[in-house]
């Protein structure tokens, strides 16, 4: 019988303990952000208007060792040269025209 109280007695504060910690819980309010849509004119003041896509690429490298690890990695890069030998193929095929010289150059 006092076994049976005691563990009436601990359910009771367990409870009592459980709807404290319930009660004073609060949810994380939620904040409302509102984006920026200005955009600047220019990036950090600069009004550059070189477009690197029309810059080759190497007059835009200008470190020798670098531009000469590129061109051996085109050169050897298998499936560019696939691509590029399918290109000249189609080119020659639809204009009954020789290229293969000039795109191997561009590598």
């Amino acid at each position: 019988m006092i076994i049976v109280m005691n563990k009436i007695r601990i359910l009771k504060y367990i409870g009592i303990a459980t709807l404290a910690v319930v009660a004073t819980a609060c949810a994380p309010t939620i904040v409302q952000k509102t984006e920026n849509r200005n955009t600047p004119q220019s990036y950090q003041g600069t009004t550059d208007t070189v477009n690197t896509a029309k810059i080759k690429w190497n007059v835009f490298f200008k470190d020798t060792s670098l531009t000469q690890l590129i061109t051996t990695a085109l050169s050897n890069n298998q499936e560019f040269n696939i691509v590029l030998q399918d290109i000249v193929n189609k080119v020659e095929k639809h204009f009954g025209i020789c290229v293969a010289g000039k795109l191997i150059a561009f590598v």
